[in-house]
């Protein structure tokens, strides 16, 4: 499989089946992602050792509790963009820090974005398309700012 589409309730796995069976052969993993709210799936991405960065933007559904959890854990890099920031993106990568997989299409982080609603993600393993998504992330984390427990004090008072 070079290049898959899969939509959950349809598509034989779910995203978080796709997710977790791709997380297994990854040494690094880069989520991009609007909402977030399933920091189980990243503590057992961190419990595996595995180096997580999270990049989300910080208005509901993004939920405080999840990420302050997040910020007290090692091997993760917090970020955050603007309200505006909407895009999916995740991309896995091996021991020399190449990128060897990636997802692209409409699952937040949460249960129901990686299970139960209808989404439509691609799934690749095409290198020209990976480079891409890989340019594009690093794009996204340099305009990023660091999610600090301080700045989640603020998104929850907001």
């Amino acid at each position: 499989m070079q290049t898959k589409i899969i939509t959950n309730r349809i598509s034989k796995k779910s995203t978080q089946e796709y997710f977790n069976e791709t997380a297994e052969k990854a040494e690094k993993i880069i989520i991009a992602v609007a909402f977030f709210v399933d920091e189980k799936t990243i503590l057992d991405q961190l419990d595996a050792d595995k180096k997580v960065t999270l990049l989300v933007s910080l208005r509901p559904p993004t939920n405080y509790h999840s990420l302050m959890r997040l910020t007290q854990q090692s091997n993760i890099e917090l970020l955050y963009l603007r309200d505006d920031f909407h895009s999916k993106i995740f991309a896995f990568y091996d021991n020399s820090n190449q990128i060897f997989n990636g997802l692209v299409g409409s699952s937040n982080f949460t249960y129901n974005g990686l299970t139960r609603n209808i989404e439509t993600n691609m799934i690749t393993r095409n290198p020209d398309i990976l480079e891409k998504i890989d340019k594009t992330l690093f794009e996204l984390m340099a305009r990023a700012k660091s999610l600090t427990p301080e700045v989640l004090a603020n998104y929850e008072k907001r």
